[in-house]
């Protein structure tokens, strides 16, 4: 997918997870991907590299999503954040809304799911 999306980052704990989403999205484009294990990782890896997109994953050990997306909006108010978590509770989703994450995703994220998430943000960030 060509255009403004030129750099993900993928922050969760469980491998599997990870490298699932990193062969569905570089079947779907030639993105620099960035992993990271848990939410203080995530956070460190977004502050060096500013990617266009983050997965973020809300129960990991160390720092979980919800403290990692408050940190990551401190510094970037304008950061294109997706919470792909298991825990799809209404009071999670109203948390990590409240947050800003930009979109909430059930997980496991479909190959379907991912590639209409990616032309959102791609059409969000002027593509």
């Amino acid at each position: 997918m060509p255009g403004p999306i030129h750099s993900i980052l993928i922050v969760d704990d469980s491998t599997i997870v990870r490298r699932v989403m990193r062969r569905q999205l570089e079947a779907l484009g030639d993105f620099a991907l960035y992993e990271a294990v848990n939410g203080a990782e995530g956070v460190a890896l977004y502050m060096e590299h500013r990617p266009d997109l983050v997965f973020l994953d809300l129960t990991m050990p160390v720092m979980g999503g919800e403290e990692a997306l408050a940190l990551i909006r401190a510094h970037d108010p304008t950061a294109l954040v997706v919470v792909a978590t298991a825990d799809v509770q209404r009071g999670s989703r109203e948390r990590v809304e409240a947050a800003g994450a930009w979109r909430m995703l059930p997980k496991p994220i479909h190959a379907d799911v991912l590639s209409t998430t990616l032309a959102s943000a791609y059409a969000l960030l002027g593509g």
